[in-house]
């Protein structure tokens, strides 16, 4: 739906587009913000020990927009004001912000494997030890 107003816009009412952009960044922000209020146990389906982590991630997502939503305005503004002259600088420092911002986000994720996969991990590890201790010394 975004995508299509977007093109929407491109094609009739291309000052519009940086307003538009704002506000689906918001949107999606706020959405995710009223979905996660109840806290991590709106994570039903997650399992309990990942539950945490993986709702910090998706709260560092919604931080993220919110980041998105504010260098944009920042950037509107300043082409409108200033002609630009700003606009180089806040672009970096905004994508270097959300770099670190997301990559949190991904690292708080990783921790939240569910039980299984550790599991399945383990016995993979275990078995590559098997298989080298059986392996003849090339010695």
């Amino acid at each position: 739906m975004p995508a299509v107003l977007i093109l929407l816009l491109v094609a009739f009412w291309r000052e519009a587009i940086d307003i538009a952009l704002v506000l689906i960044f918001v949107g999606y922000a706020l959405a995710i913000l009223l979905l996660m209020r109840p806290g991590a146990d709106a994570l039903r389906l997650a399992p309990f020990e990942g539950a945490v982590p993986a709702y910090r991630a998706i709260i560092f997502t919604a931080a993220a927009l919110c980041l998105s939503a504010a260098v944009d305005t920042f950037v509107f503004f300043d082409f409108t004001w200033a002609h630009g002259e700003h606009a180089l600088t806040v672009i970096s420092v905004g994508n270097l912000a959300a770099l670190v911002i997301l990559g949190t986000a991904a690292a708080a994720a990783s921790r939240s494997r569910a039980p299984a996969e550790r599991r399945r991990r383990r016995r993979g590890r275990r078995r590559a030890k098997t298989r080298r201790r059986s392996l003849p010394s090339t010695r």
